[in-house]
């Protein structure tokens, strides 16, 4: 028995199972570079980028902003990391973004929702407090206030199954490290078919060639 994942033969796919840049799939196992990790180091990152191994539990991929998204969503431990892939039409990747979940909000009722998703509310407003004390200022748009950006999402967890779909309503912050670095936080309003919920996802932009897929 292989200790390793088996990558599905293309006949053997959902059809809609998408080719993804660098290899990646449901089952591969990721390394960000340590040169790329120890650049951050010192720069009051809010959680540390991930050392051990990602283990690949999902996957999409989008049209948004005129460009390919890939989206890899891993494991570790406990911890869910989201690996953001911006490609050119061919499938180059331009760039990586790697982000954590720190906080999975459920509003009670609309009054709680206004407040997330309302004229004005806080997914699309031109900063946000953060509750680890920083302050991210709006990366999207221009003015006093954008509304989110809205998109469907096709999630793969087997390759050869139908994925699950999520509604995302969507804004992406940054605040400034210093030494020419930066800081993300993406706020989305997900919705499925059984739950509805405000993500706050928070990481850092890094080179392509620090994403190793195995």
């Amino acid at each position: 028995m292989s200790l390793f994942w088996n990558k599905s033969a293309k006949n053997d796919r959902h059809p809609g199972y998408p080719d993804l840049p660098l290899d990646l799939r449901v089952g591969a196992i990721l390394n960000l570079d340590l040169g790329e990790i120890l650049r951050y180091e010192g720069l009051d990152l809010t959680v540390a980028l991930p050392q051990e191994e990602l283990i690949v539990s999902g996957v999409s991929s989008q049209n948004l902003f005129g460009m390919r998204i890939a989206r890899v969503y891993a494991n570790q431990g406990e911890v869910r990391w989201l690996v953001q892939l911006n490609c050119e039409a061919d499938g180059t990747p331009k760039d990586v973004s790697v982000f954590t979940c720190t906080q999975e909000i459920y509003p009670p009722n609309a009054e709680e929702w206004d407040v997330w998703l309302g004229e004005g509310g806080l997914i699309g407003g031109p900063d946000i407090n953060a509750p680890n004390g920083k302050t991210y200022q709006r990366a999207w748009g221009q003015g006093q206030y954008m509304p989110p950006v809205e998109s469907d999402e096709a999630v793969y967890a087997d390759a050869k199954a139908a994925p699950a779909s999520i509604a995302h309503k969507m804004m992406l912050y940054s605040r400034d490290l210093g030494d020419e670095a930066t800081e993300y936080m993406f706020l989305s309003a997900d919705e499925t078919p059984d739950e509805a919920l405000v993500r706050v996802w928070v990481g850092v932009s890094m080179f392509t060639g620090a994403l190793k897929v195995f």
